[in-house]
């Protein structure tokens, strides 16, 4: 099993050992040479742009499906160009899409809320255990979405789908249609 690639600005990996909890900067090392980005530098089985809008292009999406990378999830707003999402999907990879990888930001805020408004603090066994079910559940909706209407995996057009739906179902309820 090879580990996955982390990303930092500068461009940087993870390596096998993990990262301490002392701090993200313990253990990272930088890509081999200045200016290669890590995507196309570290072979990687799963992807997870985090830093920037664009990061991640149609030539790092080509170098990480000859790399053998089997999925990409976005864990910035829109880390993928256009071209490197069609690449990927082409690819047969799984792309994870931001608007649905970044309910898990807003999943931790409502459980946050929660915990606030109950005046109980959980214990990070059940935020985790409440965090998975989330996440699970966007999942869910954006595969059932995406086959519903026959577009395969396509959890981007599953997102887009599910999150109208969800809109619409609520408006209705309000009067609104």
């Amino acid at each position: 099993d090879r580990y996955s690639a982390g990303n930092f600005a500068a461009g940087g990996t993870i390596p096998e050992t993990g990262v301490s909890e002392g701090g993200i900067n313990t253990g990272v090392e930088m890509t081999p040479e200045p200016g290669v980005k890590v995507w196309r530098a570290v072979p990687c089985d799963l992807a997870f742009p985090c830093a920037c809008e664009n990061e991640v292009d149609a030539d790092d999406a080509r170098a990480l499906s000859a790399n053998g990378c089997i999925a990409l999830f976005e864990g910035a707003n829109m880390a993928c160009t256009r071209g490197a999402v069609e690449l990927v999907r082409a690819a047969g990879m799984i792309f994870g899409p931001s608007k649905a990888c970044s309910a898990g930001g807003v999943a931790v805020s409502a459980l946050e809320m929660t915990q606030t408004a109950t005046f109980k603090q959980w214990w990070p066994s059940k935020v985790e255990k409440e965090f998975n079910c989330i996440m699970e559940h966007v999942f869910r909706q954006c595969l059932d979405s995406a086959n519903y209407f026959q577009l395969g995996n396509n959890l981007s057009a599953g997102a887009t789908i599910a999150a109208f739906l969800n809109l619409a179902d609520a408006m209705m309820l309000q009067g609104a249609v």
